[in-house]
């Protein structure tokens, strides 16, 4: 009884602990989780600005690598000049591009002449780029005039045979660089940091960086973190920064030894543990109440009483004193119980007395009767062993049976019992199939060449008691379905045959052949095919072998305008036109995006001349989603054994370079015109807006006193500034009332379409820019790029000023036509919010002669 008085009390008490401990356990549980969420996102957030930050780095590093690309094919120091001069306007980022060679002979596209006693060759950048041989990023440097700190990008340049010619380069502001370091914080206690590899800061909150002054360094901001940034490449750590602990969390900027890294505060976000007493009070202090009112409560009606209950119990004896009853008082709450236990000893008092008499007889009939249990007992125990015997080796019987049919159904393979003749003696089939469910031989439905193959592997397997394989095919109709069959012996005359489908194994193991050496896009070689049957090609049988290099021209700039299902469509049309063109015993190769290479054995230069005017001439007249399809071609051909095939590859790939300066110029003049056709003629309002907002732009820009170069490249600007809506036009079903709707799917990406079609043909990379940034506002709220004010180009902001104001008498994009009265009201009433105030200013000045 005391016993289970402890129970209860220990029970109430392990209740209280439970409660107590949920609320702590609940506590840790909910501050790690907030832990662990911190540092996944700091870690994001680190991976949102590195991205964003190495899109930009490798953007710039692109312009070094064309910079890098011209040199190949030019030599004259003017060209080479006028080029870097145009890279450096079309990229204000760099604040100047140049070559030096090794003889220290400098081509500078700033116009910036070094003093004759400076070498180059001793720049950092010159040295870095010739140990690495390959595009590099300095760490921030004074520049060579010690005016400016500077980062550069190198590359350098080899010469003719192989050899180091020079290194081509490109200085960006330091200003610059910070720049790339968005903004970007998905917590207010956060903020984002770059450094360069010696551990100068690039970019960190509250911290100017002055490009004329040296740099402030990682360990004068904290030497703990110094430690971590510098000595790891990457990582998530704690760290105090400022006396404040938080996690940090950092990684190098692919291409250089920048570090970029995000910190997060932990304090505020994670909840102190002191706030957590009032919760403890609150709940211990209402159980400990409980708890006492429990205790009190049984202790004195129920515990004491059960305890002289037990007391009472616990004294009766029959053999002692068979006359004893309990106490029964009316306050007892047990009263009842006790009247019924004194009945039940009066009971037992009357029974005892006449089982005493009859215990004697009981004796006696006892011992006879144990003698004769004795004797069945033994029986009965042999019997049980049988039966149990019995019993166990049914149910073995069984749970094998149940095992094996488990095993047979779970197979995907018809299974049969064969006997030396070929007779079906029993068939289990993993699915249903009509043609098998009736058979009784293999002669139903096998061929006879199959069943004698069947036949010899039975009678094999029955003489060799081992496993033996047997693979065969079947023909239905002009499907061909393939078989795997595995003997097995089990009788002197019977075997078990496993047959397995294994079609589509060797189907997929075809087609991945068939992926291993083709083009999926195409169904032409592709170039693991060329490296591997070139010098099986390359011998005496085949002289002449000629080689045709051919590319297709404006291949991307079709991506960009119509998506890359059209230019897939373009590169399907010109396999095309090679396999018509071409003979079975030549090799034809989709190299590359846009290249294919074709082997033509035992043809000369005449015949390769005469195949690569047809496919030009093939080429001209073909069209995929109203674009002309171009195509330049370089051939060269070997004639003799000694002379080397790459050598030969190489000529017909330099000719085609050099076909490619005259052919994919005007192919993409020729684009840009039937984009502007296109869209011209989906709807004669488009081409009233595209002359007007070009006349009007005109107009501004000769009332601000721009230059005629500068009025020329806004008239043509103002022209083209919606020619990225191809793409909108393209995904809008061909409705041209889309076109001028801000909320078409792909609407606000016609800036970036356009820009990226312009940038392709080198005399519209001037104007690129103006058309990417005509949607931009003067208060930053527009797009692509969210610039403000004077940051947006002059034309961008001319040209958004005329398109307005012709959407507004014309009623566009979704505005109602109105005068133009209200509508230089309107355009009055955004400047300085949507519009440059002196473009508005200018406007007013010429509007009565509008």
């Amino acid at each position: 009884m005391n016993r289970i008085i402890k129970t209860v009390y220990g029970i109430v008490l392990l209740c209280a602990i439970l409660v107590v401990t949920g609320v702590f356990i609940e506590y840790r549980l909910f501050n790690y989780v907030l832990r662990e969420e911190l540092k996944k996102n700091i870690s994001l957030e680190k991976e949102l600005v590195a991205l964003s930050v190495e899109s930009e780095l490798m953007e710039n590093a692109q312009v070094i690598e064309d910079a890098y690309s011209f040199l190949k094919f030019s030599d004259d120091d003017k060209t080479i000049r006028d080029y870097f001069k145009l890279l450096l306007d079309s990229e204000p980022i760099f604040t100047s591009i140049y070559y030096v060679d090794k003889n220290n002979n400098m081509i500078n596209g700033s116009g910036w002449v070094p003093p004759s006693e400076l070498d180059l060759r001793e720049r950092i950048w010159y040295k870095k780029a010739i140990s690495e041989g390959e595009l590099i990023f300095t760490e921030a440097f004074l520049n060579a005039s010690r005016d400016a700190l500077i980062v550069t990008i190198a590359k350098p340049v080899p010469d003719e045979n192989g050899g180091f010619a020079g290194v081509i380069a490109g200085d960006m502001s330091i200003a610059d660089i910070i720049d790339l370091v968005p903004s970007l914080s998905a917590f207010e206690s956060s903020f984002s940091f770059m450094t360069d590899g010696e551990g100068n800061i690039l970019a960190y909150p509250e911290i100017v960086v002055d490009p004329d002054k040296e740099l402030v360094n990682i360990r004068e901001i904290s030497t703990d973190l110094a430690g971590i940034i510098l000595n790891n490449g990457t990582g998530l750590h704690d760290v105090e920064i400022d006396g404040v602990p938080g996690y940090i969390s950092y990684r190098m900027i692919d291409g250089t030894n920048w570090k970029i890294g995000s910190f997060i505060k932990i304090e505020g976000n994670l909840l102190p543990e002191r706030q957590m007493l009032p919760l403890y009070l609150a709940v211990i202090l209402p159980v400990i109440l409980l708890m006492i009112v429990i205790v009190f409560w049984q202790r004195s009606f129920i515990v004491r009483p059960i305890l002289d209950l037990d007391s009472d119990i616990r004294a009766i004896s029959i053999e002692t004193d068979i006359d004893y009853r309990l106490a029964a008082k009316k306050s007892d709450p047990f009263i009842l119980l006790r009247q019924a236990v004194n009945k039940v000893l009066d009971k037992t008092s009357e029974s005892f007395s006449k089982l005493k008499s009859s215990n004697e007889k009981i004796s006696q009939t006892n011992q006879e009767l144990s003698t004769a249990m004795l004797q069945l007992k033994m029986v009965e125990t042999e019997l049980r062993k049988q039966y149990e015997s019995l019993y166990l080796s049914r149910a073995e019987l069984k749970v094998s049976e149940e095992l094996n049919r488990a095993i047979v159904s779970a197979l995907p393979d018809t299974i049969m019992r064969l006997d030396v003749k070929g007779q079906i003696l029993d068939c289990y089939l993993s699915h249903k199939d009509p043609m098998l469910e009736n058979v009784r031989c293999l002669n139903d439905f096998m061929p006879d060449d199959v069943v004698a193959g069947f036949l010899a592997r039975i009678n094999e397997t029955i003489k060799l008691k081992g496993i033996q394989t047997f693979d065969y095919q079947m023909t239905k109709g002009d499907k061909t379905e393939y078989f795997e069959v595995r003997f097995v012996c089990i009788r002197n005359s019977e075997v078990i045959a496993i047959i397995r489908d294994v079609t589509e194994e060797r189907n997929s193991l075809k087609y991945i052949e068939f992926l291993s050496y083709n083009d999926q896009l195409s169904g032409l070689h592709n170039r693991r095919f060329f490296d591997e049957q070139l010098p099986k090609i390359d011998i005496p049988e085949n002289l002449p072998i000629s080689v045709m290099m051919l590319d297709v021209n404006g291949l991307k700039l079709a991506n960009d305008a119509f998506g890359h299902h059209t230019g897939d469509r373009l590169l399907q049309e010109i396999s095309g036109i090679l396999r018509r063109n071409c003979s079975d015993n030549d090799m034809i190769v989709r190299s590359g995006g846009d290249e294919f290479v074709v082997v033509l054995p035992n043809t000369d230069n005449d015949a390769v001349s005469k195949l690569t005017a047809k496919i030009i001439s093939d080429s001209s007249y073909l069209e995929v989603g109203g674009i002309p399809v171009s195509v330049s071609i370089g051939h060269c051909t070997k004639n003799i054994l000694d002379q080397d095939i790459s050598d030969t590859i190489l000529k017909s790939e330099v000719e085609l370079y050099r076909n490619k300066l005259v052919d994919s110029p005007a192919m993409k003049n020729r684009m840009i015109e039937r984009i502007m056709l296109l869209l011209r003629d989906q709807d004669r309002r488009e081409s009233r807006h595209y002359d007007s907002v070009s006349e009007l732009s005109y107009r501004i820009g000769t009332a601000m006193k721009l230059g005629s170069s500068q009025l020329n490249d806004l008239r043509t600007a103002a022209l083209l500034h919606d020619i990225g809506k191809v793409a909108v036009l393209a995904g809008s079903e061909n409705r041209s009332s889309d076109l001028d709707q801000p909320t078409t799917p792909g609407y606000r990406k016609h800036p970036e379409t356009g820009y990226q079609i312009l940038r392709s043909v080198d005399k519209f990379i001037p104007i690129a820019e103006d058309v990417l940034y005509h949607h931009e506002t003067w208060d930053g709220k527009g797009f692509p790029r969210g610039l403000s004010g004077s940051r947006i180009p002059l034309n961008s902001r001319i040209i958004a000023v005329a398109e307005f104001y012709d959407a507004c008498i014309t009623g566009r994009s979704g505005l109602d036509a109105m005068s133009k009265d209200t509508a230089m009201e309107i355009i009055v009433q955004k400047a300085g919010i949507q519009f440059d105030p002196e473009v508005v200013e200018a406007l007013q000045s010429i509007y009565v002669n509008i």
